[in-house]
């Protein structure tokens, strides 16, 4: 599991769809055939940065959805939506706002595992202060 508060609440978030498959760390050798892979980012400007609000930090939410044809991939993608866009994470200490979609690409042959697989890329994010 993450070590970041914020990056814990998303990973949750997505381990409570009863259909998903997650995974944060390392894809075993053998995967199931169609999962979610999952990247947390956080970042928090420097106070000289002139958009810089004392406190608020962002977390970026890669999802990489992966599955062997294209309709699933699809499918795993509309998984993880539910789950994220539009939902405030709690964060403890933290005011957060909805997580939104912020850039993403679509379902395309991958063969970085050693295999041919189907991904698609989204990146979410969400905002929260003190």
């Amino acid at each position: 599991m993450a070590d970041d508060p914020h990056a814990e609440a998303a990973i949750a978030l997505l381990k409570a769809h009863p259909d998903l498959v997650v995974f944060d760390d390392e894809v075993p050798a053998s995967p199931p055939s169609a999962y979610v892979r999952v990247y947390i980012g956080m970042r928090e400007l420097e106070p000289d940065d002139p958009n810089f609000i004392p406190g608020e930090q962002s977390c970026w939410i890669y999802t990489y959805c992966v599955a062997n044809t294209d309709a699933g991939a699809r499918l795993i993608r509309s998984f993880v939506r539910a789950q994220l866009n539009g939902v405030k994470p709690v964060v403890a200490g933290k005011t957060c706002w909805p997580i939104y979609w912020e850039d993403g690409s679509p379902a395309g042959r991958d063969e970085s595992l050693g295999y041919p697989v189907i991904s698609q890329r989204d990146v979410w994010c969400f905002k929260s202060d003190d």
